[in-house]
């Protein structure tokens, strides 16, 4: 699916970013690289059901939205944010 990739290629990006934040002393690169990591989950979030699915393609889902939630979480501690706990 196209969304499964796109999402994918973002959540690569993820070091890369970072890195050139810190080399260009740009925290602002991560927010924005956030906000674009958002816009994919939402896209594949509407567009690929996670739980109607079976097997491998539900255990993929289930991995990028884990993938996904880490990348976020990790991205807001690097701007000074907290993900709100789970309750």
């Amino acid at each position: 699916n196209e969304d499964e990739k796109a999402l994918i290629s973002i959540l690569s990006k993820f070091p890369v970013k970072v890195e050139q934040a810190h080399d260009d002393y740009e925290p602002s690169y991560i927010s924005r690289y956030l906000l674009d990591v958002c816009a994919a989950y939402n896209r594949f979030y509407h567009n690929c059901p996670i739980l109607k699915e079976e097997g491998d393609v539900k255990a993929l889902r289930v991995a990028l939205t884990k993938a996904a939630n880490t990348v976020i979480g990790n991205g807001l501690w690097l701007i000074g944010l907290e993900k709100t706990p789970r309750i």
